[in-house]
């Protein structure tokens, strides 16, 4: 892979990234899996799922459990070097996602369609 072909993979990611969080900011709050899950492509939901974590990385977005136990999310406030100085840390979480929960939340949620559109 040429320098050329990284810096434009960067680019697009990057280009991905921000139109997912437009798209945040236009259907917040919703369920995480009715979010990213593009019932007719698993390989999509990975890769949304995948630029969804740049966000939630930068603070972007926040991913967090309703009373009834879904995971939803929404746009927040990105921390600020205070909010760190003040003893703010961030941590590290593992999200599992296979073709089983793929198939289950599909039907838990009804999914019919993408909420996000293909890049």
């Amino acid at each position: 892979m040429t320098q050329d072909q990284v810096s434009a993979d960067v680019n697009e990611t990057t280009q991905n990234v921000q139109k997912l969080y437009d798209l945040v900011l236009q259907v917040q709050p919703i369920p995480l899996y009715k979010f990213f899950i593009n019932p007719n492509s698993f390989a999509e939901s990975v890769e949304n799922l995948f630029h969804l974590s740049f966000l939630v990385r930068d603070g972007k977005i926040s991913i967090e459990e309703d009373e009834s136990g879904d995971l939803i999310v929404e746009a927040c406030e990105p921390p600020t070097e205070e909010d760190f100085q003040n003893g703010l840390q961030k941590i590290q979480s593992v999200f599992h996602f296979d073709k089983h929960l793929f198939d289950k939340a599909i039907k838990k949620y009804n999914i019919t369609n993408s909420v996000i559109p293909r890049s």
